[in-house]
């Protein structure tokens, strides 16, 4: 999953042509490889558990923060 993200990062990253779009993609498509990495942490170092799960939380309220941003532009803004 993490490979197939980062291609997709890597795509849009190479033609950025609709960076007011693209920006929200990119940001939803790195949940993938933040949240693989984060937990991986957690399984080597668990009594930091606790700050990789915050870290991991704000990161994912960025995310739907980004998917809604997202949404409300193809929708045609907020008019």
């Amino acid at each position: 999953a993490c490979v197939f993200s980062g291609y997709n990062i890597y795509k849009h990253l190479r033609w950025y042509t609709q960076p007011h779009l693209q920006r929200s993609i990119i940001r939803i498509l790195f949940i993938v490889p933040f949240y693989a990495v984060f937990s991986f942490f957690s399984l080597l170092w668990p009594e930091q558990m606790v700050y990789f799960e915050l870290i991991r939380d704000i990161w994912e309220a960025v995310v739907i923060y980004s998917f809604l941003n997202l949404m409300l532009e193809y929708c045609g803004g907020e008019n």
